[in-house]
Parts: structure tokens; C-alpha cells; sequence
């Protein structure tokens, strides 16, 4: 799968704050809010946001849950893990995970994005046609387009708002560096320009001081 750096199940870990993220300070800052202190790596987007699922839930079977998967051997089996708790546990789901999944999801997003230099390029070489990017999931209708085609692709909508981001970063960078090439440029032009009168002072000091001798004065020849 050539676009396969863009799946949540894709091999790229992430760095994420300890602790249950979402909510609208995550969502409109672009980093994670946690009530946890620390980093914790994620081998996976995925395992990062099924293990979100139960993050925070104070019962010992949701901290075991949250334990089996960060140690899932695959993006899959986190999934498995995070999809049967969901089904079978429903009383250790967060009782926010509704409204938070999407920023949970978002703030995953941002961070693999931004620390792997291959998917970013993938994921930004998709701008030049404007693609619109679309979850190809049958079976889901909420992150993928579903069996028809009219889910609601909620996936493929934040991968299109991380690409936005990375492009505006992307420009303000350029721009910034393009601001400092030219203030150097600047200050090199002022500094050769001071170089060049400084050098012509000195010249016509040094031939008015050697054309008056010491101890002569001058006087008038009549």
C-alpha cells in the first residue's frame, strides 16, 4: 500500500503526555491535555488512542487494559484489545469519550506527523492535487466512508487539517528564513559600505598628518 505511512496502523511511534487527552484546549492549541505528568512512548497512532479509551478510569481493569494494550505486539492487536474492551466493558469507557475521541485522535495525528519525516512527506505530497483524503473502511462509518460511500470520514478530515497545518508551517518557515537572508544580506552591504569609508578616512588622515611636518609652520613668501 503506497499511501500506507498514513494509517494509524502504520509503524511509527509517537510521544504522547500521561494521561487522558481530548477536549477543546487540545483540539485548538495543537498539543495534549493531561491531567498526568511525563511522556509515555506509543509503538502506534493506534495503540495511543485505544489505550485513550480507558486512560484515567479509576478501576484496577481499566488500568489493566490500558497495560495489555501499550504491550500488544501490533497495531492490530491494540485494536483488537481496545475494540473487545469497548464492547464487552462498556462501564470502563471514559464517560467524555464520545466528545473526546476526535482531539484524542487529532492530537495523535499532529505528533506522528511532525516527527517522522517520511509520512509528513507522503502526507504533504498529497496537497499538490488538493486530494481529498478518504478512510477506505467498509465497515466503519464514523472515521471511514462505510459501505457506501457516504460515512463520515472523520479520519480522513483530520489528515486533511494536519496537512493544512504542516503547510502553513511549512510557508512560515520559508518566509522567516527568507526575512533573515535578507537582514543578513542587509547588514553585510552596511557593513562593506562602512569598510569602504572607514578605509578612505584613514587614507586622508594619513597624507594630511605626513604633509605637515613636525616643528614646520607654514609661512609667507613675499
Amino acid at each position: 500500500d503506497e499511501r500506507g505511512a498514513l494509517s494509524n496502523f502504520s509503524p511509527h511511534p509517537i510521544d504522547m503526555p500521561i494521561g487522558p487527552a481530548g477536549g477543546s484546549s487540545s483540539s485548538s492549541s495543537g498539543g495534549s491535555s493531561s491531567s498526568g505528568g511525563g511522556m509515555q512512548q506509543w509503538a502506534s497512532v493506534e495503540h495511543y488512542y485505544q489505550a485513550q479509551k480507558f486512560t484515567g478510569v479509576q478501576h484496577p481493569d481499566a488500568v489493566e487494559i490500558v497495560q495489555q494494550i501499550a504491550a500488544a505486539l501490533s497495531p492490530e492487536e491494540a485494536a483488537r484489545l481496545g475494540r473487545c474492551a469497548e464492547r464487552d466493558r462498556s462501564e470502563l469507557l471514559r464517560s467524555d469519550w464520545a466528545t473526546a475521541k476526535r482531539s484524542v485522535m487529532l492530537d495523535a495525528l499532529r505528533q506522528k506527523f511532525r516527527s517522522h519525516a517520511g509520512p509528513q512527506s507522503m502526507l504533504l505530497s498529497t496537497a499538490a492535487s488538493s486530494a481529498v483524503l478518504v478512510e477506505n473502511s467498509p465497515h466503519d462509518r464514523y472515521w471511514g466512508q462505510g459501505y457506501d460511500g457516504l460515512g463520515q470520514n472523520y479520519l480522513g478530515h483530520l489528515l486533511m487539517q494536519v496537512r493544512q497545518e504542516l503547510l502553513l508551517e511549512q510557508q512560515q518557515q520559508q518566509q522567516q528564513a527568507g526575512q533573515q537572508q535578507q537582514r543578513h544580506s542587509v547588514n553585510g552591504a552596511t557593513s562593506s559600505v562602512l569598510q569602504h569609508f572607514g578605509s578612505n578616512g584613514d587614507a586622508g588622515s594619513s597624507s594630511s598628518s605626513s604633509s605637515k611636518q613636525p616643528g614646520m609652520q607654514p609661512r609667507l613668501v613675499s
